[in-house]
């Protein structure tokens, strides 16, 4: 219990962690194209970084993959909350909809508590809707 913790050597673990594993998400060869395993080490990452809506997003990409829509669209929905990954994730809740929709026409999710708020216009008028499913 002498060790101290140090937050900022955390941190940087974590972030080449991620590189890696980006790494391996756009090349699985990197990892014998074990998707099972990648998806494994990507989902232990979001226990130190919970709100990274890139590795939601690769997640939601990798279950997509596996026809695993329930965890696709969690994660889909997680990452939308970052705009940093907001587009493609909406990509994805897209394509798990069925829908295949530019990019003009994607509304942007609007997190509020555990719940998605989403701007609209309706007859000329301004509103905002709560998204559910």
């Amino acid at each position: 219990m002498d060790e101290e913790f140090d937050a900022a050597k955390s941190e940087q673990v974590a972030e080449a962690l991620k590189a890696y594993l980006n790494k391996a998400f756009n090349s699985p060869l990197l990892v014998g194209g074990d998707i099972d395993w990648l998806i494994g080490q990507l989902d232990a990452l979001l226990d130190f970084q919970a709100n990274d809506g890139e590795i939601h997003w690769m997640l939601a990409s990798l279950y997509l993959e596996q026809e695993d829509s329930y965890q696709a669209q969690y994660h889909a929905l997680m990452a939308a909350n970052d705009p940093a990954a907001q587009k493609r994730a909406e990509g994805i809740l897209a394509q798990l909809n069925g829908a295949q929709v530019s990019g003009d026409h994607l509304l942007p999710l609007i997190r509020y508590g555990n719940q998605y708020l989403v701007n609209v216009e309706i007859n000329g008028h301004a509103a905002r809707l709560l998204l559910d499913t």
